[in-house]
Order: structure tokens, then sequence, then C-alpha cells
């Protein structure tokens, strides 16, 4: 979650500004919001995460190039760009018989959470795990088609939509049907 907002407040600064003062300065202010946060992490934990890195490098670079071009487009296509990273993320993790999402579950899992007892348990996990990665990267894609139709066809105000809270929607129709299927699957057994 906090990559997702991380990735957000330099759109939203970028959609603010812009309104106000137009494309050039949205485009710088974004920049320096992207900046400000990895000086920000850096002072904070000693250490700026990759993922972190990595999205800001794509927020500055698409910055600079839409700024060169006078063109916003190239700004308004970093979110794609951002999570296009996370694909190939999953695919490798999944093939290393450790899925991305089983990994980031262990980390946010409080001490108090159960741990798993036995290798059965576990190995049913990375199977939930890997098939609940692949369903994302569909997520994911129908998000990144949204997001591309946005930024080529759309305004500011609705791409910044699909940005935030249309990722969410998608997001919340992928885990509700996951959940009644699954609830359908286990009322046959």
């Amino acid at each position: 979650m906090s990559h997702f907002l991380m990735g957000l407040f330099p759109l939203v600064v970028f959609w603010v500004v812009e309104e106000q003062f137009g494309t050039a300065w949205g485009l710088g202010a974004a920049m320096a919001w992207a900046l400000g946060e990895l000086v920000f992490g850096y002072w904070k934990f000693k250490k700026v995460d990759r993922l972190t890195l990595v999205v800001a490098a794509i927020v500055v670079v698409s910055g600079g190039v839409s700024l060169l071009t006078q063109e916003g487009i190239f700004f308004k296509l970093s979110p794609v760009l951002s999570e296009l990273v996370m694909i190939p993320l999953f695919f490798m993790k999944g093939a290393s018989g450790e899925p991305l999402l089983l990994e980031m579950s262990e980390k946010m899992r409080s001490k108090k959470a159960p741990e798993v007892k036995s290798q059965e348990q576990l190995i049913k996990m990375r199977r939930i795990y890997a098939l609940m990665a692949r369903q994302m990267i569909a997520v994911i894609l129908i998000h990144c088609a949204v997001m591309t139709w946005a930024a080529f066809y759309s305004t500011t105000s609705v791409w910044i939509f699909w940005k935030g809270i249309g990722f969410f929607v998608l997001f919340g129709i992928w885990a509700v049907s996951l959940y009644v299927f699954s609830r359908i699957k286990n009322r046959r057994k």
C-alpha cells in the first residue's frame, strides 16, 4: 500500500499544479516531489527501497522527457510503466517457488499471526499465492490498458481517478470475485 501511495503522490501533485499553473510547472513539481520522497526515505530509514527508487526514476525520466518534448503524455504513461515493472517481478518470483504476494504477506504479517505448521500447508499456500499472482497480472494489465486510454484520450482528472480510486475499484472487483468463486467451489465439495 505504501508503494501505491508513494507512486500516487507525485501524480496528484502534477494534477493540482498543472490545473493552476500549466503542464511544465506540474511536471517540475511532480519530479521534485518524487526526488523529495527519495531524500526523505533515506533520511528517515537510512536506505532507499529498490521499488521506490525505480518508481521515482520512472517519474523523473518520464517527466524530463515530457518537459523536453512539451508533451505531458510521457509523464501520464509513467504509472503504466511502473505497473508493467511489477509483471516480471510476479513471474520471476513465481518461477522461483516464492510467489511475490506470499513474500509481501510474510513481511506484513504480525507476530501474532499463526505460523505455517506443516510443509503441506506451505505448499498449499504457495500454490494459492501463485494463482493469485497470475490473476493480479491480469488486473494490472487491465489497469494499464485503462490508464493508457485515459492518458491519450481523456482529461487529467479522469486519468488521476483511474490511477487512484479506479485501481481500487478494479482490485475490489477482483477480490470480491475471488471470494465468490472460492465460496462456490467450497460448497461443491
